[in-house]
């Protein structure tokens, strides 16, 4: 499972739903066939929204037969995976997560896996969101809301995916309809510091929607298609 993209999150609504359907669209554009899958979705009963705002900005319809492998798990709860599947009276089994990711991404270029919140979510009791990822051989981008506490927010999150030996791709700051006091030098030198600290790529700033994708996917591209 050489083609997969994990993409995390330095908490939780900080933009992972937005960004996965934005890195779609652009991959798509560049001629690559790309498959989006939320492992677990909470909060809803009938339907993942992740994936549908997923297939509508890469500008696909979802394909109903392959849903069941998309969005393996979905739990009317709104909270960790592991506690919205007791809830449900479920478990969350972790083969059933592989081996969709791993029938996934056979069937495209690349699979892109929006994560439920942190990394350190747990999923059941026994398994972390980052020890899947470690299992499904994905490369990580981190998503990272550019806000007050983003810096040790997201040097924490590349800390977890460094001792796990875990290759991050690189790291995307989120500034999409975001409120901060903070003023632009400081948010300019979030982005610095996290980048010197933690010795990895920054993908780049979106600070609307509408921003173009182009040199983020062309890096992203660059790295499976060298």
């Amino acid at each position: 499972m050489k083609n997969i993209i994990f993409i995390t999150g330095t908490d939780t609504g900080v933009g992972k739903t937005v960004i996965t359907g934005l890195l779609g669209k652009g991959l798509k554009n560049k001629g690559f066939k790309v498959l989006t899958q939320k492992w677990v979705e909470t909060g809803n009963t009938e339907k993942s929204y992740d994936l549908e705002y997923h297939a509508a900005a890469i500008g696909e319809n979802l394909d109903e037969k392959l849903a069941h492998l998309q969005n393996p798990y979905l739990f009317s709860l709104p909270s960790s995976p592991h506690l919205a599947a007791k809830t449900d009276n479920e478990e969350i089994d972790i083969d059933r997560l592989t081996e969709s990711s791993k029938q996934l991404s056979e069937q495209c270029d690349f699979l892109l896996i929006e994560g439920a919140g942190g990394l350190l979510v747990p999923l059941n009791t026994n398994m972390l969101t980052v020890d899947v990822v470690k299992k499904t051989e994905a490369k990580v981008i981190i998503v990272a809301d550019n806000k007050l506490g983003v810096v040790n927010h997201t040097l924490l999150t590349v800390e977890a995916l460094k001792i796990r030996g875990i290759d991050i791709l690189g790291i995307i700051f989120n500034r999409t309809g975001k409120d901060t006091e903070l003023p632009d030098f400081a948010l300019k030198d979030n982005i610095e510091i996290i980048k010197t600290f933690s010795k990895e790529k920054v993908l780049g700033e979106i600070q609307d929607i509408n921003d173009n994708f182009v040199a983020v996917t062309d890096k992203i591209a660059e790295e499976f298609y060298e």
